[in-house]
């Protein structure tokens, strides 16, 4: 995740967004699997991606409010 985009977003779409990055980490965090080191360093990283991404786009959502 090193290039940077640019998409205009409405703040509908972008609560849209949070509350499906959210639904996302929720699945990854319920997922069934076999509990080995490499299924938790996986979802470790999974999580850590998708909640940069919750806290990225949060914190453009509080501008777009203010």
């Amino acid at each position: 995740m090193t290039e940077t985009n640019t998409i205009g977003l409405n703040t509908e779409q972008l609560d849209l967004v949070v509350r499906g990055l959210r639904f996302l980490r929720s699945s990854i965090l319920l997922e069934p699997r076999f509990p080995s080191d490499d299924v938790r360093a996986d979802r470790e990283t999974k999580l850590q991606e998708v909640e940069s991404l919750i806290e990225h786009f949060s914190s453009r959502e509080k501008a777009v409010h203010a």
